[in-house]
């Protein structure tokens, strides 16, 4: 996986110079009109060597990529720190988004671990942690669906952003109930979504929302998973 990372941002490099910057609507935050996941370097997807995507990330930078999203449970904290330690000596190059949820998720009663903002607080102060960083640039609700603690995320993202921890807060989410509920106060600043070529749903409710409420979006799965990539699957794969 780091190894096909390296080659798609190899193209990257080639197709843009300097690539376009947007700002996150209302959370002021300019970032690359592309930016890199670091789901696979976390582990999980198969074999990933950390000086590969190390050297992916530093391919990024050199392609004018600065936004870089990551989640605590990627590879259990792995993406974060291989993130923290590409940060060394030049944070101010780094848009950091990571992630909060599914840690400790209690899939039985359907809650999360998260039953109090302390909480909440003290999960994304291991993230700046493993970070090495004292603040994250934009944190969101991983968990995509409402669920007994999401009133916690809220208040402890707002704790978090008074307290100079984060500047922003959003959600990962494609559900437009939720989506709403989520900004009930207008204060959420981002959502991340899963949109492509083959997945235009978004198109014809939630991104309308988002403009109307000035809430940045972060598009995820633009590739669908490698498959708008150009490369040829696996007979066995199971995107086919």
């Amino acid at each position: 996986m780091s190894t096909a990372l390296c080659i798609i941002l190899s193209r990257i490099q080639f197709m843009v110079k300097s690539p376009a910057t947007h700002r996150l609507e209302k959370s002021g935050i300019e970032i690359s009109a592309i930016g890199t996941g670091l789901w696979a370097v976390g582990g999980g997807w198969g074999p990933v060597n950390d000086q590969q995507a190390l050297a992916a990330i530093d391919a990024s930078l050199d392609a004018g990529i600065n936004f870089f999203d990551t989640a605590d449970v990627y590879g259990n904290g792995h993406s974060e720190e291989l993130l923290g330690k590409a940060m060394r000596g030049r944070r101010e190059r780094f848009v950091v988004a990571t992630k909060i949820g599914w840690v400790g998720y209690d899939g039985k009663n359907n809650r999360s671990q998260y039953d109090s903002v302390d909480k909440l607080i003290a999960g994304v102060e291991e993230s700046l942690r493993r970070l090495q960083t004292d603040h994250i640039d934009l944190i969101q609700n991983h968990i995509f669906y409402r669920e007994p603690n999401t009133d916690v995320f809220i208040e402890g993202f707002q704790r978090l952003q008074r307290d100079g921890k984060v500047r922003a807060y959003g959600l990962s989410s494609s559900d437009f109930a939720f989506i709403k509920d989520f900004n009930r106060d207008g204060h959420c600043a981002t959502l991340q979504i899963d949109y492509s070529l083959l997945n235009r749903t978004p198109e014809s409710e939630i991104f309308l929302y988002c403009q109307a409420n000035n809430i940045g979006v972060v598009v995820r799965g633009a590739l669908a998973m490698g498959i708008l990539a150009g490369n040829s699957l696996p007979r066995r794969d199971s995107r086919r």
